[in-house]
């Protein structure tokens, strides 16, 4: 009888697994494009002044390309991304998906590819401050990392439309490419 139970309780797990893993497939290729920000949405705002459902933000914007204070979030098949400022600024690293979030790992230092004989400009000085303080750390690829990632909540995705956030607070993206 025993047995019986637990080879259906495992059977129930391992559905649930390949669940998971099908869902986070789904949200990998929905995600992959160049998204743009379009707006954000804050209920509690919304109901305190009844005006609009766009929010002024509060933070110091970078200057951006597309206008919008926000960078164009490029997010690639191979699990790289790209958060594209300008032409004079992007932040580049891997993602991952994991329970309903984007986990992003932002590029600190390449490391110099001696194989290749492709001399990569390291500020040492820096990498060993920020190594000494456990700030970037070095991951299987050889390159340092920012130790703590960024993660973005997904409300909600589409094919042409994301949602990051929570149920009265969330910014949408559209994707332009």
């Amino acid at each position: 009888m025993l047995p019986t139970i637990m080879r259906i309780i495992l059977s129930l797990i391992f559905l649930i697994q390949i669940k998971v893993s099908l869902a986070q497939n789904a949200s990998l290729d929905l995600l992959i494009g160049t998204w743009r920000f379009e707006k954000k949405v804050d209920f509690d705002k919304i109901n305190e002044n009844k005006k609009s459902e766009l929010v002024n933000t509060t933070f110091c914007p970078i200057e951006t390309e597309n206008g919008t204070e926000y960078p164009d979030r490029i997010f690639k098949a191979n699990n790289e991304y790209e958060f594209y400022y300008s032409k004079q600024e992007s932040r580049t690293g891997f993602f991952e998906i994991k329970k309903n979030k984007i986990i992003c790992w932002r590029l600190a230092f390449k490391e110099p590819n001696y194989v290749l004989k492709v001399p990569i400009e390291v500020d040492t000085e820096k990498m060993e401050y920020y190594l000494k303080r456990k700030l970037v750390t070095k991951k299987e690829d050889g390159n340092y990392y920012f130790s703590k990632p960024v993660e973005f909540n997904i409300k909600s995705i589409t094919k042409d439309r994301i949602e990051f956030g929570k149920n009265e607070k969330y910014s949408v993206w559209k994707k332009i490419r």
